[in-house]
């Protein structure tokens, strides 16, 4: 509708500081981690938790969101308003990069492939 096209016409504006925060809050507070896991390891829980807090992480959520932004929504911009197609292969070649970094220390253990992965993926 016309009257949403306006609030869809401003990009995302979180801060680094302020998605790793919220990040970290959610981990903290709301994720049921337990519900995810037979495993009751309070260490198990923290280091996850502080994985979905990590600046690294808050990085690749922010660039997520920018993609996402500029993939639903680019259209509704004028021509040289839009994310310009190098900028958006960039884009993705930064966010294959920084998945692979994060992923790379869980990606040989059945806990980092049966859980952690998957908590990083559904925070």
């Amino acid at each position: 509708p016309e009257d949403l096209r306006a609030s869809a016409l401003t990009p995302v504006g979180a801060s680094l500081g302020q998605i790793q925060e919220d990040a970290a809050a959610f981990a903290a507070d709301s994720f049921p981690l337990n519900s995810l896991t037979g495993r009751q390891d309070p260490r198990f829980f923290a280091r996850i938790r502080s994985v979905v807090g990590s600046e690294e992480v808050a990085r690749l959520t922010g660039l997520i969101a920018h993609l996402l932004y500029w993939t639903i929504f680019g259209h509704l911009h004028q021509e040289g308003s839009r994310l310009p197609e190098t900028s958006r292969e960039n884009l993705l070649v930064t966010l294959h990069g920084l998945w692979s970094d994060i992923a790379l220390p869980y990606r040989d253990s059945p806990a980092g492939v049966g859980v952690v992965l998957p908590v990083l993926l559904l925070s």
